[in-house]
């Protein structure tokens, strides 16, 4: 399955609705050991600062390295933001996701859910259980307000037993104002 396709995938089962408001900063905590459908990466804590011009995203997880690739196992971890660029509460369908697949994590890809076209970023960073996405905003157009959900899955090869997480676990974020 190519990347922009594994990620699209997952997104569309992950998708969440927006529904809750707040200010400028946001992290949330999520619950440890509740991924569902397997043993995929499981989301911990998420913060979002908006810092030096960039909106970042920075995911923390159980255990690292957060994400991996097993070809013995038959399975590849993807990590996906979903981004509302709306304060609409009822924009169901999501403007950007932006995420990586597998453990290669140079290949950040931003997607236009509206236009599916895609654009490759800057590597993400990783330190131990942490995976750190960022973006110029100006990419998803310098939006005032946006509100995401973080989803990590595990894509299985062959069979079934992969499992998803999503932070937090029902709606999105609360409505992040820069």
């Amino acid at each position: 399955m190519s990347a922009r396709l594994g990620l699209a995938v997952l997104a569309a089962g992950f998708v969440a609705v927006p529904t809750a408001l707040s200010d400028s900063s946001i992290w949330y905590r999520d619950a440890r050991g509740d991924v569902r459908g397997g043993s995929g990466p499981d989301i911990t804590f998420v913060r979002a600062p908006d810092r030096e011009g960039r909106i970042t995203f920075r995911v923390v997880f159980a255990k690292g390295p957060p994400l991996a690739v097993s070809t013995k196992q038959g399975f590849t971890d993807m990590l996906i933001v979903t981004i509302w660029t709306s304060a609409k509460t009822g924009a169901r369908q999501p403007h950007y996701w932006l995420g990586v697949h597998g453990a290669d994590l140079r290949h950040v890809i931003l997607v236009n859910a509206l236009t599916k076209r895609s654009v490759r970023l800057p590597e993400a960073v990783v330190s131990h259980k942490t995976v750190i996405l960022s973006l110029d905003p100006h990419r998803i157009g310098d939006p005032r307000t946006i509100r995401f959900s973080v989803a990590a899955g595990r894509e299985m090869s062959k069979g079934t037993g992969g499992g998803g997480d999503l932070a937090p676990d029902k709606g999105t974020s609360p409505l992040w104002v820069r």
